[in-house]
């Protein structure tokens, strides 16, 4: 399991704990409160004060106004007369009935439920195991001079390296030149030796002939019947799709490129958005792994890293769909797809591979930055990311794998 994976799995865990926790700890205050608010209105009674309470029935109304018996024999005076006067002076008080029942408090299930779910949705972002996060905790590791002398080396390795891939997959020597030089070699080879009497067989069968008909005897022209045969492997067509096998072949290794690189700029995106959550000071306050303030220095050491790593993955993906565009050969183009990934995994083959353990270790236990994560920014960073992929595979569509297809098919 991935470190972002595990991150968000032990976040989901402790909202979880902490949503139980509040409802039961809401539930037992609740019945604390009660309880204390009965006794305290056991305690006015036994004082012969009148608590305060809240609205009740008529019938509690009505138990609670006998609080006192009449004595007296006789008819029942009339309200306003003297006779009332002196019958309310004969009236002695009795022993109050205890008071009603404390209604015992329950609390509102839905707004506990509300207000234990509206808390601000976090995504944690962790930090991959990638040498590009040595700044970070440089100082911090506890390593000798020489493991920090041999991880910075290690850094400008595996940085340089990837920028001379990209250079050397953007030269034009390792491009070639582009397919549509075949279209006037292809015409230039039929008008001229293609048809030319003195390389028929035996049988008066014409060079253009046996290298359309793939003669595995051919030992001129070896080169227009690879060209050839390569063509038609590509163009052939895919049943019951009836689409061409290698330009769908060509669409799906740009299309699992663009996809390597927007998890890439993706990461990178949330790690800068991550870091900006540390406060800035002076200094730096790190703690078990955790980010407490952050100096300048080191906060610009770290948006400078990732935004060089930024420019290498722009610069590869650009030289990737290239590379593949070009390739005429279905055999070769998952090899260059897969021969890509491993480039850009070049900083974290150097990390497990190379980097010192002391370091390796530091790296390991940094603790993942909680940033928030709305539903409106989800939405809107869904549909950005699809237009992203769409402009990603209409531009070499349009620019390089159709004009391929139409140029294979002119050499055809």
């Amino acid at each position: 399991m991935s470190a972002a994976k595990l991150e968000k799995k032990i976040w989901t865990l402790e909202q979880r704990l902490r949503e139980e926790f509040r409802v039961e700890l809401r539930r037992a205050v609740g019945h604390c409160v009660a309880r204390v608010q009965h006794l305290e209105a056991e305690m006015l009674l036994l004082r012969g004060e009148k608590p305060e309470r809240p609205s009740r029935t008529g019938a509690q109304l009505a138990a609670q106004d006998q609080v006192s018996v009449d004595v007296s024999s006789g008819d029942a005076p009339l309200p306003g007369t003297v006779a009332e006067k002196t019958q309310e002076a004969d009236v002695l008080p009795v022993a109050r009935p205890s008071w009603p029942e404390w209604p015992e408090w329950e609390p509102n299930e839905a707004v506990a439920k509300d207000e234990c779910v509206d808390w601000v949705p976090l995504e944690p972002v962790a930090f991959l195991e990638s040498t590009w996060n040595l700044v970070l905790v440089m100082g911090f590791t506890d390593a000798g001079w020489l493991d920090i002398i041999i991880a910075c080396l290690l850094l400008i390795a595996s940085a340089g390296l990837q920028i001379a891939f990209s250079i050397i997959l953007l030269s034009p020597d390792f491009l070639g030149e582009p397919f549509e030089s075949h279209i006037q070699s292809a015409e230039s080879w039929r008008v001229g030796v293609a048809h030319d009497y003195r390389h028929m067989d035996l049988a008066q069968t014409s060079l253009v002939s046996r290298v359309c008909n793939k003669d595995p005897s051919l030992i001129v022209s070896a080169s227009q019947a690879t060209l050839l045969d390569q063509i038609d492997a590509f163009l052939g067509l895919l049943q019951p799709l009836n689409v061409s096998l290698g330009i769908l072949l060509c669409m799906l290794c740009i299309l699992l490129w663009c996809l390597y690189l927007c998890n890439e700029f993706r990461a990178i995106g949330l790690s800068l958005e991550a870091i900006l959550q540390v406060p800035r000071r002076a200094y730096t306050t790190f703690d078990h792994g955790r980010f407490t303030t952050m100096s300048y220095w080191r906060f610009a050491g770290y948006v400078l890293a990732r935004l060089t790593r930024g420019v290498i993955a722009g610069l590869l993906l650009y030289a990737g769909i290239l590379w593949l565009g070009n390739t005429t050969s279905i055999t070769d183009l998952m090899l260059n797809a897969v021969a890509l990934g491993a480039v850009l995994d070049v900083d974290e083959m150097f990390f497990a591979a190379l980097m010192p353990k002391k370091i390796q270790i530091k790296i390991q236990d940094l603790e993942a930055i909680k940033i928030n994560y709305t539903r409106a920014r989800s939405q809107i960073e869904s549909v950005l990311l699809l237009l992203i992929m769409c402009g990603l595979m209409l531009w070499p569509w349009f620019h390089l794998v159709e004009p391929l297809g139409n140029h294979m098919l002119e050499v055809n």
